[in-house]
């Protein structure tokens, strides 16, 4: 995290959601949706914390940020084959921009 919101924009998680070589399991993932999962972490996490989790296995996400304020975080991720980047879906989700557009702009 780089900057903190005034309020809300807390990061939220439950560990262990999804496991290589099994199927997800919807039961659990609606019931956290829902707001009825007990085992849903948020963990204080200030400006400057470096958190390294493995988000592949882990739902996450982001509360809304209220009030004026904003949350500003720099999401690294790591891909193990080379030149390889994110998809433009994935790139729009966490930049509000596809590579494409960022080459157009320069």
């Amino acid at each position: 995290m780089l900057e903190d919101s005034n309020d809300g924009g807390y990061f939220e998680f439950v560990r262990g959601l999804r496991e290589l070589g099994k199927e997800d399991n919807f039961e659990s993932i609606a019931q956290v949706i829902n707001g009825n999962y007990p085992a849903v972490s948020r963990p204080v996490i200030k400006p400057g914390t470096l958190t390294v989790f493995r988000g592949k296995y882990s739902l996450h996400r982001a509360s809304a940020v209220e009030g004026d304020g904003r949350r500003i975080m720099a999401v690294l991720s790591y891909e193990t084959d080379p030149g390889k980047t994110g998809t433009d879906e994935y790139l729009k989700l966490f930049y509000d921009r596809t590579l494409s557009e960022v080459i157009a702009r320069h």
